[in-house]
């Protein structure tokens, strides 16, 4: 088998790039307090070859339960050479009060963005609903698009009205 550095079969060897073999960085999956997500993390940061290792000795953390932001400070307190930390979901604002310039920080921003556009272009493709509306010209649906007006935690409004305008 050709090793990585060589020219391909034919090729000009002036257009030959040299090739660094890749090094594994050291990275935490942190805290464990999710069983079930860490392991798949840890198994997930190996695959991708990174080197498993204990927060301290990390350059990159990744965070492995959103609900336990109270315990980020404990965890990175001797992180010297920590540089990134990754949040392996999309809403990052239980740590805004942590965010600062030490490290670069990366989250799933935007993963969920296709199933939520597909959602709401499925809803309002069929158009407003048959029959008469409720007062105000308003049907209840599932889904929270901005034109929509929430009337309790769990129920919103899809002015159809408001859509034509827009």
């Amino acid at each position: 088998m050709p090793d990585a550095a060589d020219p391909p079969a034919g090729g000009d060897i002036s257009r030959r790039k040299a090739v660094e073999p890749m090094t594994s960085r050291p990275i935490a999956v942190a805290p464990d307090t999710r069983p079930a997500m860490y392991e798949a993390m840890c198994r997930a940061v190996a695959a991708g070859g990174g080197c498993l290792v204990e927060p301290a000795d990390a350059e990159g953390l990744v965070w492995a339960d959103p609900a336990r932001v109270d315990s980020f400070p404990e965890v990175v307190a001797d992180a010297r050479n920590l540089e990134w930390i990754q949040l392996p979901y999309a809403g990052i604002e239980p740590f805004a009060h942590h965010l600062d310039d030490r490290w670069t920080w990366t989250c799933g921003k935007g993963v969920y963005a296709p199933a939520v556009a597909e959602t709401a272009l499925g809803m309002i493709l069929p158009g407003p609903p048959r029959g008469p509306a409720p007062s105000g010209g308003c049907w209840p649906v599932a889904g929270a698009p901005s034109w929509v007006a929430a009337v309790s935690r769990n129920t919103f409004y899809l002015c159809w009205h408001r859509l034509a305008v827009m």
